[in-house]
């Protein structure tokens, strides 16, 4: 009877473990929404040279995409494209960031709830609405989980961190209240943020 039990419980492993893996041969494009938390910008205080301020970023939501594909059993990999409108808080400096990064996910075996840990890099594009636009090392890492109550549709729950290193030698040039002119002497230091999101996920 032990033997029998054994016996069923690998054979259940094994039917698991293949559907996870058939999963994996599709192409998964998923769009979502979010809320972005955290964020602040040293800056060279202007009135004290040497000294140095944080400029805090207000909470905002922000959208974007993921598309996943196979790689080997049990990864995928992973483009992620995310955009949030965000303002300094000090100042009301309105800022837009835009991620582009590259990366994989690493999947638990699971037939329908499929909990995965994320890691990614690439590109983080700041851009005050009245600036130019600058461009950092940016990556990130989270997890979250997959539901697939459906062959081709499921959903996304992710919570995920982003670093973006922010260079020592950027000037922007913005419009603060009111339409006045400022200027923003980054230091060098990093630049975190925290988001929840969620997505549907259309497998192909």
């Amino acid at each position: 009877m032990r033997r029998i039990v054994t016996l069923i419980g690998l054979l259940s492993l094994f039917t698991l473990s293949a559907n996870a893996e058939q999963r994996l041969k599709n192409i998964q494009v998923t769009p979502f929404a979010g809320f972005t938390m955290g964020g602040g910008i040293k800056i060279e205080d202007e009135d004290d040279p040497g000294q140095k301020q944080t400029l805090d970023l207000d909470e905002s939501a922000n959208y974007g995409f993921t598309v996943n594909w196979p790689s080997k059993y049990p990864t995928e990999w992973e483009i992620y494209y995310n955009h949030q409108d965000t303002k300094v808080k000090d100042d009301g400096v309105k800022l837009d960031i835009d991620t582009l990064q590259i990366g994989g996910t690493y999947l638990g075996q699971s037939n329908t709830a499929v909990p995965y840990f994320v890691a990614t890099a690439g590109a983080t594009r700041i851009a005050p609405k009245d600036g130019s636009s600058d461009y950092y090392f940016g990556f990130s890492t989270g997890g979250g989980w997959k539901f697939f109550p459906t062959k081709r549709i499921g959903l996304r729950l992710e919570g995920r961190v982003l670093g973006t290193v922010i260079s020592s030698d950027k000037t922007w040039i913005c419009g603060g209240n009111g339409g006045a002119a400022c200027s923003i002497q980054t230091s060098g230091n990093m630049l975190w943020q925290f988001q929840a999101n969620a997505g549907v996920v259309f497998r192909f």
